[in-house]
């Protein structure tokens, strides 16, 4: 009887996160949206379905709080890898859907965290890593 029990809590378990995490796989996005998440992974009040807030044109060390640069971009590239698969709320999907930011630069395949310098550059290094995991982005 213990079985049993066992048996149908992981299966209800199993289907909850394959509901939550249909979009993982190679799918559709759009640039607006990698950017509104990006803004987001910064600012958590940013509004999804509001105006951008950060200009591209914003120097990455903006964002660093004073940090030496090259360390702030280890962190910045940790981070955002951890929280990549997450699941968040606002976003009703895992951040950035598990896509693993690169940490070096590969001429027309990835921007690396490491060679980022605005937040523009930012934004096109993840529009390439998401091409690189098969996603289509518009």
């Amino acid at each position: 009887m213990a079985k049993g029990k066992k048996a149908k809590p992981a299966k209800k378990q199993k289907l909850a996160m394959t509901a939550d995490f249909a979009g993982m796989a190679g799918s559709f996005i759009s640039r607006d949206e990698i950017y509104h998440r990006l803004e987001w992974y910064f600012d958590h009040s940013h509004n999804p379905k509001g105006p951008h807030a950060i200009d591209p044109n914003t120097p990455i060390d903006a964002f660093f709080q004073g940090m030496d640069p090259s360390t702030a971009r280890k962190v910045l590239w940790v981070n955002i890898n951890k929280i990549s698969s997450t699941y968040v709320p606002a976003w009703k999907s895992a951040l950035f859907h598990g896509v693993q930011f690169p940490w070096t630069s590969k001429p027309n395949v990835a921007i690396g965290l490491r060679d980022i310098q605005s937040f523009g550059n930012l934004i096109d290094s993840a529009v390439l890593t998401y091409e690189h995991f098969g996603w289509h982005v518009s």
